[in-house]
């Protein structure tokens, strides 16, 4: 559930308020249904590995594209390692900039001004760097403008270090070197703070007064984002094989996984819904606005609770699946570390200012995650099918011939959403 409520969810909002209530909700029901169905078909793949039934050997996801492309030379397995970590680090270094930049605004909230280290090269300084010390305030939120900390209007350029990141660093790096067990706790946590958030911010919705009019259409206006932000709310795949070897041998796979899709399905309607009529122009990023502080100390103090918890403890889950996918094909945990967790740590701040390194990113982690997410479990369900008779843990002894047809549905259908998300960024 954790890994299907990350910062993309903040963007439904608007995209009720853009693209209408019938063509949202059908277009999250939809996309709901297809990627449990793909993270269902990946679960059996990996079950039907010899001795694997009941999930009892430790199968990463670029592993079991190895084993059922075996050879020592296996492109197949070494293609998904590669875009396995480029997809990873594109996520967890926007969410690291994301996270920084609330840190820096609690931290102009809380002392007045958030502080950062400014370099810039120079012709004229010992070393070819300029170093300078910057400050922001908090008074350009009041006018309800976006709160972005340090944006650079002057142009300016160089990089920054600001005092978010490095509080960032602090809280969520050593998160970051554990394993999954250990984080078990915290994503606990931040569980409870999702569904305590998600009320607070339903009943704060309602007592602001939910307008239909003028607000929320039936169909809406503008649809070119729709199927892109929504199909890459439903990355959950990422996770799944990592889970699928530390979960109790009593819990029931299907179940867990169908009941956080409809349940994140659920609150996507719901949050979406309820934002979209409480306010006449929601933000691409809802909490933007909300922590200016222009609806209220609570909806303020909400939003900052929302940004640390859903999106800051999702970067080192995400470090962690990094590095699991890492060690599971063989590599040290000293490598998996150093990729998963101390360079996206060690280099994210470089990235804090630059539009067109946000650009990169951004298409980096559409690209990637539509192969890694969507496209790629479904290739390796279909090898599955074609090179073992044993029928998984999934599906049991359903018919063959059902199987391929479903899968081979999914693919045409994740070819064709993820040509048409990408053609509706590009618009």
């Amino acid at each position: 559930m954790n890994f299907l409520t990350g910062p993309a969810m903040l963007q439904i909002p608007s995209l009720f308020q853009k693209s209408g209530l019938i063509p949202t909700t059908i277009c999250i029901i939809f996309t709901c249904i297809f990627t449990t169905l793909g993270c269902l078909h990946f679960a059996n793949a990996i079950s039907k590995l010899p001795g694997n039934q009941n999930y009892s050997k430790e199968v990463e996801y670029s592993d079991a594209f190895h084993k059922y492309w075996p050879g020592p030379n296996s492109k197949m397995g070494l293609a998904t390692e590669i875009i396995f970590f480029l997809c990873v680090t594109c996520l967890n270094v926007s969410s690291l900039i994301d996270s920084a930049q609330v840190f820096d605004i609690m931290v102009a909230v809380l002392g007045g001004s958030s502080y950062a280290l400014r370099i810039t090269t120079s012709e004229t300084t010992v070393g070819g760097l300029d170093w300078a010390y910057e400050s922001w305030d908090f008074g350009s939120c009041d006018t309800g403008e976006d709160c972005v900390p340090f944006s650079d209007p002057e142009g300016e350029g160089g990089v920054l270090l600001t005092t978010g990141y490095i509080i960032n660093v602090l809280l969520f790096m050593p998160l970051a070197l554990m394993d999954l067990q250990e984080n078990a706790v915290w994503q606990i946590v931040e569980f409870l703070v999702l569904v305590i958030t998600s009320i607070i911010f339903s009943f704060l919705f309602i007592s602001n007064g939910i307008v239909w009019e003028g607000r929320l259409s039936l169909w809406g206006e503008s649809w070119n984002s729709l199927l892109g932000v929504v199909l890459f709310n439903f990355a959950l795949v990422i996770s799944i094989p990592a889970w699928l070897f530390e979960k109790e041998p009593s819990v029931d796979s299907t179940a867990v996984i169908t009941g956080s899709s409809i349940m994140a399905a659920l609150l996507y309607i719901l949050l979406g819904t309820l934002g979209a009529m409480s306010t006449d122009e929601v933000r691409d990023n809802m909490l933007q606005s909300f922590m200016s502080g222009g609806q209220g100390i609570t909806m303020q103090i909400t939003s900052f609770f929302f940004a640390i918890f859903i999106v800051g403890f999702g970067i080192p889950l995400l470090s962690v699946l990094g590095r699991l996918n890492l060690t599971g094909s063989g590599y040290s945990e000293l490598t998996g570390n150093i990729f998963a967790v101390y360079v996206p740590f060690g280099l994210s701040w470089l990235f804090y200012r630059g539009h067109m390194i946000t650009e990169i990113l951004t298409w980096g982690g559409i690209l990637f995650t539509s192969l890694v997410a969507f496209l790629f479990p479904i290739f390796l369900a279909l090898r599955a099918l074609e090179m073992s008779d044993n029928p998984g843990s999934i599906f049991g002894n359903s018919n063959m011939q059902h199987k391929k047809f479903t899968l081979h549905c999914l693919l045409v259908v994740a070819f064709v959403a993820i040509c048409v998300s990408i053609i509706g960024n590009l618009i």
